[in-house]
């Protein structure tokens, strides 16, 4: 009776030195996720400080997503422009971001039509899904955007 009961707890002991590691592997996407930092701001604020702080912000739709030749964690986004708040372009556009979610990516998909907050030098613009970048339908940012591009032509 004794074999059994302890051989039953050598058992549990081996479960429980498992089951963590079991369970960080089984979380890894979570576990090695992007942290974006925590905005307590009104978005309002938010949307201010994105038209600061950004290199370019336009609207545009996604025509072709390609891997970078020289890395496959960086995807090459190019848009064909509809409309910008910050920065002069012409009708094409070529941004960069990381390959999936877990470095940052935002995950673009053809034929959409995005709001981007760009990032970087005006050659090599880049965007994170820790930015204000989203779908453009029924995005809210656009109407705070036009006040602030009229301002700041002034």
């Amino acid at each position: 009776m004794k074999n059994g009961l302890i051989g039953r707890i050598c058992n549990v002991k081996r479960l429980l030195w498992i089951m963590p590691i079991f369970l960080f592997f089984f979380n890894a996407e979570k576990n090695f996720a992007c942290n974006c930092p925590e905005d307590t701001a009104s978005p309002e604020d938010q949307i201010e400080f994105a038209f600061k702080d950004s290199t370019a912000i336009f609207s545009g739709e996604v025509i072709t997503i390609k891997r970078h030749p020289k890395s496959d964690f960086i995807l090459i986004v190019k848009f064909k422009l509809e409309n910008f708040w910050k920065g002069s372009f012409v009708k094409d556009l070529i941004i960069n971001t990381a390959n999936g979610g877990t470095a940052c990516g935002y995950r673009f998909e053809t034929s959409k039509k995005y709001l981007v907050y760009a990032y970087g030098k005006r050659n090599d613009l880049s965007t994170t899904i820790c930015t204000r970048t989203d779908l453009i339908e029924n995005n809210k940012d656009v109407k705070i955007l036009d006040k602030l591009k009229k301002q700041n032509n002034h």
